[in-house]
């Protein structure tokens, strides 16, 4: 198992689906990150959803383009890309580092590329970094799909953590509605 795994969809790499590399190094030690590139379109196969509960992701983990295929405002077909029939990548209780690709889902109900759910821990507080990164919807408009959802919990009732938010250079394009972006767990909820 690779700490530095290329996931490539004609088994060329270490990995041919996401869920591949998720279920292989989710319990990997190597000291630092534990970081994937992708390599042309790849599938994530499963719904994923990363949270550091018995004892996964001991060291967080990363997401990349393979060099020469990063994101560059333009190229969201061509560059690196993660697609899915349901929702993406999922965090809960974990740094969460994706920079430099495309991530589309093609489902329907309720399903967004990116997610951060609300099972979190009371006191820790977790570091979101999305840079340079395509999130395009699913074509589909059924009344609760977001390209991108931040759903925390309300800090002041201590009811969860509380996450630093380090984002850059994202797209929004939301092909079934104007819904992009959808954000929870503050006093004045909000979707924008």
């Amino acid at each position: 198992m690779p700490q530095n795994a290329i996931i490539k969809a004609d088994g060329t790499g270490d990995y041919v689906t996401f869920n591949d590399w998720f279920v292989a190094e989710a319990l990997s030690d190597y000291g630092e990150p534990t970081r994937c590139y992708i390599f042309g379109t790849v599938n994530a196969g499963a719904n994923i959803i990363f949270n550091s509960a018995g004892g996964t992701w001991p060291n967080n983990w990363q997401v990349r383009a393979f060099p020469g295929q990063e994101y560059n405002g333009a190229n969201h077909t061509a560059c690196a890309r993660i697609t899915h029939t349901a929702s993406a990548l999922e965090f809960a209780n974990i740094d969460a580092d994706v920079q430099d690709i495309a991530v589309g889902v093609t489902g329907g109900y309720n399903v967004e590329p990116i997610k951060i759910s609300n099972g979190v821990s009371a006191t820790a507080r977790r570091k979101i970094t999305l840079k340079r990164l395509y999130l395009e919807s699913s074509p589909f408009y059924h009344g609760s799909s977001y390209t991108a959802e931040f759903n925390t919990a309300t800090p002041a009732s201590g009811a969860g953590s509380q996450y630093e938010l380090d984002f850059e250079d994202i797209v929004i394009y939301s092909r079934a509605s104007n819904r992009g972006i959808y954000i929870s767990g503050r006093a004045d909820n909000n979707s924008f």
